[in-house]
Order: structure tokens, then C-alpha cells, then sequence
């Protein structure tokens, strides 16, 4: 069965890290992709570092390291949190924080939907950077629950996909009718959405397909939006 937490895992790591940790300069883990960030930081003895590591938007394994040779142990708050991306070419999307950083952070919400929008990369989600990342890149989000961000500038280097507006489309039932007849090919993808991306795309007779993606998501006042889009240069 899938575990979440350090305690359900076997062999039991928390008492094997006391008892190596003394004799080695650093301990790095491999664990898997399911188990909790702020769990393993709680549970781990002398964390350094954690590292989540996704391949082409997928994430792979969650990489700890302890050591008792660092200087004094650091607050679980203040232990670097790295989430990478990796991708078919090599190149790696990074974004570091720490848990102290993510929950200081007050978080801009949207009045509008600007010119382009940011999904970021499965790693970051996973490390639960919802607002550092939007702090780093000077975003606005669109909802508390969406993860989805908005900016008039182009932020090139955001640490996941990265889109430019064609249209927004209000979610209501006559336009699901008339929407393949403008939108007969596209991706679709759902974040804070009451259907999913198949129940979308049957209600809609939208093919799969094409360089258009439809993003179905919940504005900052409620509002269900379908934003038409196209990949930023």
C-alpha cells in the first residue's frame, strides 16, 4: 500500500539515521515521491537538505540530507527545500526555499487574468511552495486552491509552463456547446475545477490535440473559467 509518512516505511529510517549518523560526514536518503515533505522534515534527525526530484514533470523521489557535522542543527524551518525539474535536454528548473520562508509570505490574489499564466512544474507543487514561488517571480495568484499565477510581464525562467492568454471564456453550459466549434483541438487541464480534464473534454467534444491548451480552473472570486492559451515563446 502506498505510505506517507517516515513511521510506515520499512526498514524504519528514524532510528537507523541516530545510529549512523555518528559515524559518517553526511547521510543522503532515497525516498519515494509519495511521502510527506513536511513529515519527513519533522521525523528526521539533523535535515541539511531535501531535495524533490521530478523528470519531465513527473515527480521521481524525495532526497534527504542529514548531518551531525554541519555546525548546530537547524530549525526544520530553515533547512533548504530544493524542487527540480528535469528535462528531456539535461537542463534543470530549480526552485529553493525553506518551510520559515512559505509561511511569512503574504500571498497577491488577482483582480483579474493578466497576459500570461504559470503552472508550475510537479516538483514544486509537491514541495508545497505555493506562495514562495509567486513571491520570487512577482505573480499574482488566481485562488487560494488553484496554484495557477498571472502576470502582465513575461517571467522567462518560471520554474514550470509558462502561457500567454487567446481568450477568456466564463464556464457556463451554452458555451460548452458552442466551444469545439472555435476550440475543435486542444489540451485540456484542470486545477480547482469541479470536472475533470475527461469530463471536460466530452462535455465539450473538444478533440485532444493541437498547440492550444484549455485551462478550466476557479478565479479569486469564485468565478469557473475556461482560459484558451498558447505556450510563451
Amino acid at each position: 500500500r502506498r505510505v506517507y509518512a517516515i513511521a510506515d516505511c520499512e526498514p524504519d529510517l528514524r532510528p537507523l539515521a541516530h545510529e549512523l549518523l555518528p559515524d559518517t560526514n553526511n547521510l543522503l536518503a532515497k525516498l519515494s515521491p509519495m511521502i510527506d515533505v513536511h513529515d519527513t522534515m519533522l521525523s528526521l534527525p539533523d535535515v541539511r537538505e531535501l531535495h524533490i526530484v521530478a523528470v519531465q514533470g513527473e515527480v521521481k523521489e524525495l532526497l534527504v540530507k542529514m548531518s551531525l557535522h554541519e555546525g548546530e542543527a537547524l530549525p526544520i524551518g530553515r533547512a533548504p527545500i530544493h524542487a527540480v525539474n528535469l528535462t528531456n535536454g539535461g537542463q534543470a528548473s530549480t526552485l529553493q526555499f525553506t518551510l520559515e520562508e512559505e509561511q511569512c509570505i503574504s500571498v497577491r490574489y488577482a483582480d483579474s487574468i493578466e497576459t500570461y499564466i504559470y503552472e508550475p512544474h510537479a516538483a514544486v507543487l509537491k514541495a508545497g511552495a505555493f506562495k514562495s514561488v509567486a513571491h520570487r517571480y512577482n505573480l499574482s495568484k488566481l485562488h487560494p486552491n488553484s496554484h495557477i499565477y498571472t502576470s502582465s510581464i513575461l517571467e522567462s525562467d518560471f520554474p514550470g509552463r509558462t502561457f500567454v492568454v487567446e481568450e477568456i471564456i466564463p464556464f457556463t453550459s451554452s458555451t460548452l456547446k458552442r466551444l469545439s466549434q472555435t476550440v475543435p483541438r486542444a489540451s485540456i487541464s484542470c486545477r480547482n475545477f469541479p470536472l475533470s480534464p475527461d469530463e471536460l473534454r466530452k462535455r465539450s467534444k473538444i478533440a485532444d490535440g493541437g498547440d492550444k491548451t484549455l485551462l478550466a480552473t476557479t478565479a479569486a472570486g469564485g468565478e469557473r473559467l475556461l482560459l484558451l492559451l498558447h505556450k510563451a515563446e
